[in-house]
C-alpha cells in the first residue's frame, strides 16, 4: 500500500512538472531555445584577436596543441576546431592551434658542388637560393666554397641561403716585353 503511494505521489509531481513547463514554453517560447552562432574563420588572426572575437560573438576560445605550419606566421592562428562556418550553440568551445611558423630544417652541406646541383638540393629541403657571390680561388670556377648559414646548421623551412662560389685563380700578371 505504502509503494502504491509513493508511486502516486511521483507521478503527480512528474505530470506538474510537465505541466508547468509546456505551460512556461507556450508563453515565452525563446528561454528554451538556445542561441545558435555561426563559427568565424581565424586562421592567420593572432591569439588574442581571436580569443576576443570569439568572446563577442558568446564563443568560448581555448589554445590547443600549436604545429610548425610554414603557411602561417608564428603567433598566429593556424587550425581551429570546430572549423569555420560551423553553425554552434552559444558559449560551444573553439579549440585554436597556434603556429610555431615554418618548420626548421638542416641547412645541406653543398661545399664543393656546382650552382644549378645545389639551388636543387636546397629547394629539396625547403630552403631558396638567396644569392649568389664569387670570389677568387684555386678552386674550378663555380665551385661552391662557402655557405651562409653554413651546412648543417638549422634555419627555418622557406629561408634564403647565400652561396660563395669560386671565379678561379686571379691571373698571373702579363710582362711587357722591351
Amino acid at each position: 500500500m505504502a509503494a502504491r503511494r509513493i508511486v502516486s505521489w511521483v507521478l503527480v509531481i512528474v505530470g506538474a512538472v510537465v505541466l508547468g513547463v509546456a505551460t512556461a514554453w507556450l508563453f515565452n517560447p525563446e528561454p528554451f531555445r538556445v542561441p545558435e552562432v555561426s563559427v568565424p574563420a581565424l586562421r592567420g588572426m593572432t591569439r588574442d584577436a581571436a580569443l576576443a572575437q570569439l568572446n563577442e560573438l558568446g564563443l568560448r576560445g581555448r589554445e590547443a596543441d600549436g604545429l610548425a605550419d610554414p603557411l602561417t606566421p608564428r603567433g598566429t592562428v593556424s587550425w581551429q576546431s570546430p572549423p569555420p562556418e560551423t553553425v554552434v550553440p552559444e558559449g560551444t568551445l573553439v579549440r585554436l592551434g597556434i603556429s610555431s611558423g615554418a618548420p626548421r630544417v638542416e641547412v645541406p652541406d653543398v661545399i664543393g658542388l656546382d650552382v644549378p646541383l645545389a639551388v636543387r638540393i636546397l629547394e629539396a629541403a625547403g630552403l631558396v637560393l638567396e644569392s649568389v657571390d664569387s670570389v677568387r680561388s684555386a678552386e674550378a670556377v663555380g665551385t661552391i666554397l662557402r655557405t651562409q648559414p653554413s651546412g648543417r646548421s638549422a634555419a627555418r623551412a622557406g629561408a634564403g641561403v647565400q652561396l660563395t662560389v669560386s671565379r678561379g685563380q686571379t691571373p698571373a700578371p702579363t710582362r711587357r716585353e722591351e
